[in-house]
């Protein structure tokens, strides 16, 4: 209850072009010198409700991505909705 906007999101096209700049910033960052690049991953951190998963989801339908959510069980959120960017 109260999420039914964000439940209702993951049914309709993605709109803007937050994947694109995604994209964009890995590339850009990526590429800076490879002997200093720690590991390919990159964290995701933003206020809940802003996005996050829906454009890593657009994202991941042009390349490989493992999503993964750190959060204390306890916190609640939007777990429900999670499952239906799996295909």
């Amino acid at each position: 209850m109260g999420c039914l906007a964000t439940e209702d999101s993951w049914t309709h096209e993605f709109v803007g072009n937050a994947a694109r700049l995604l994209e964009a910033h890995i590339k850009q960052y990526s590429g800076i010198d490879d002997k200093k690049i720690y590991a390919p991953y990159c964290a995701i951190v933003q206020s809940s409700g802003t996005g996050k998963s829906k454009t890593v989801d657009e994202y991941s339908k042009i390349h490989f991505v493992i999503s993964v959510n750190l959060r204390d069980p306890d916190a609640g959120g939007m777990d429900d909705v999670a499952h239906l960017s799996l295909r």
